[in-house]
């Protein structure tokens, strides 16, 4: 994603809480970050327990990774009202107390058009796409069980 900053900061803003709703976690066991490529920036989703907790794997799936994204889609329009009257984001979609003062400045709006256009398959022409999911292994789903088992392992000597 080149620099759009306000977009950028929208999906770094929102993509955690949506991370954590799909896949049914606590906010904040998923956080994100800018990350610089080549050309322009993109987002980095990381676990944020020591050693991972493994959540950030499940998003290598298709289906979860879409799920995400509509999830983000979701919270960034709410529904007809609140896109008309919410400019640049709020507590009621893509905000919380610790992205507004984190990620500013926040385009909600650039942040859905630029999402929608994703999700209908339409990269706009100066974003680029490094390497499309289904070329990446996308059977790693874990349950709640195997995550736990795996966070344990790490944790022992």
């Amino acid at each position: 994603m080149q620099r759009d900053g306000g977009c950028l900061n929208t999906w770094l803003a929102g993509l955690p809480r949506a991370v954590s709703e799909t896949l049914d976690i606590n906010n904040g066991e998923v956080a994100a970050a800018a990350y610089p490529f080549r050309v322009g920036q993109g987002i980095l989703l990381y676990d944020t327990a020591p050693g991972g907790a493994g959540h950030v794997m499940e998003l290598l799936s298709a289906h979860v990774l879409k799920g995400v994204l509509e999830r983000l889609r979701q919270r960034l329009y709410v529904n007809e009202e609140h896109h008309r009257t919410c400019g640049s984001g709020c507590l009621d979609c893509v905000l919380d107390y610790g992205a507004v003062q984190a990620f500013t400045p926040i385009d909600r709006q650039r942040g859905l058009q630029r999402l929608d256009a994703m999700l209908a398959g339409q990269a706009p022409p100066e974003v680029e796409v490094d390497s499309p999911v289904e070329d990446q292994q996308t059977s790693i789903v874990l349950d709640n069980e195997e995550r736990r088992a795996r966070a344990k392992q790490r944790r022992e000597p």
